[in-house]
C-alpha cells in the first residue's frame, strides 16, 4: 500500500537527514531530492550500491552518515 505523505514535508521545521540508496526503487534518488526541496533545513546523503535498505545493506555507512548528522 502506498500512502501519499508529500502534504507534510512543508510542516517539518526540524533539520533532517535523508538518506536513499543509489538503487532504490521504492524511494529513488529523484524522489529523495523532490522530498529535500519541501523540507526547510534538510540535507541529502545519498549511499552508492545500496537499495532501499541501507541500514542492513551498508550498515557502517548508514550509522556513520548519521552519527555525523546527530553530532552536528
Amino acid at each position: 500500500m502506498r500512502t501519499e505523505h508529500r502534504h507534510i514535508f512543508k510542516t517539518i521545521n526540524v533539520p533532517t537527514l535523508i538518506m536513499v540508496g543509489e538503487l532504490d526503487t521504492l524511494t529513488p534518488p529523484s524522489m529523495s531530492k523532490e522530498i529535500m526541496k519541501e523540507i526547510k533545513n534538510s540535507y541529502i546523503k545519498i549511499i552508492p550500491d545500496a537499495g532501499h535498505l541501507i541500514n542492513i545493506e551498508k550498515p557502517e555507512l548508514f550509522n556513520h552518515n548519521l552519527r555525523s548528522f546527530l553530532e552536528s
